[in-house]
């Protein structure tokens, strides 16, 4: 009888780590306060993320670049300034500039806490053909701007009304 209660008390402990392991923070979505936010892909490599459905890639506790870093945002190019506080500067230098790997570093862009695209922050060194998929050259820390850009011509997600109606309410079109 004792054995059994052992064994039931071995298998609930089980099950409650499995639970608990089971969890990851893909829902960042719940607590996000931004109306857009980018957000590097936590430990997936370019091809792996890219594959994956946008709802079960891991991302960063917090973005790389949120409405709150954007002083305005030109539509038809994609193109973005930034205002390089000093944290932002410091996240950028940690993370993207000349840390992007040949095979890029995946991003999601999120409005309203809702996950939009996937994208990938993508380095001139690689000799690696880009992604189909929008991309963000990321070599240089000197700059005040990011653009998107799309390496092929179909399928662009960059486009999406969702974007334009938050950074339309946000008031980035300057």
């Amino acid at each position: 009888m004792k054995h059994k209660g052992l064994i039931l008390s071995i298998l609930l402990i089980c099950t409650l780590l499995v639970c608990l392991g089971c969890s990851s923070n893909t829902n960042i979505e719940t607590t996000s306060n931004n109306s857009f936010a980018i957000y590097l892909v936590q430990d997936d490599k370019t091809i792996e993320a890219l594959s994956k459905d946008i709802n079960n890639l891991k991302l960063e506790d917090e973005p790389i670049v949120t409405d709150q870093n954007i002083l305005k945002y030109e539509w038809a190019l994609h193109r973005f300034t930034i205002n390089k506080d000093e944290k932002l500067q410091k996240l950028l230098n940690d993370k993207v500039y000349m840390k992007v790997p040949t095979d890029g570093k995946p991003f999601v862009v999120m409005c309203d806490g809702e996950r939009i695209y996937v994208g990938v922050f993508w380095t001139r060194l690689s000799s690696v053909s880009a992604p189909n998929c929008p991309i963000i050259i990321s070599d240089f820390s000197d700059i005040d701007y990011f653009q998107i850009d799309y390496a092929h011509n179909d399928g662009d997600t960059r486009n999406d009304e969702r974007v334009y109606k938050a950074l339309e309410r946000v008031d980035m079109f300057k």
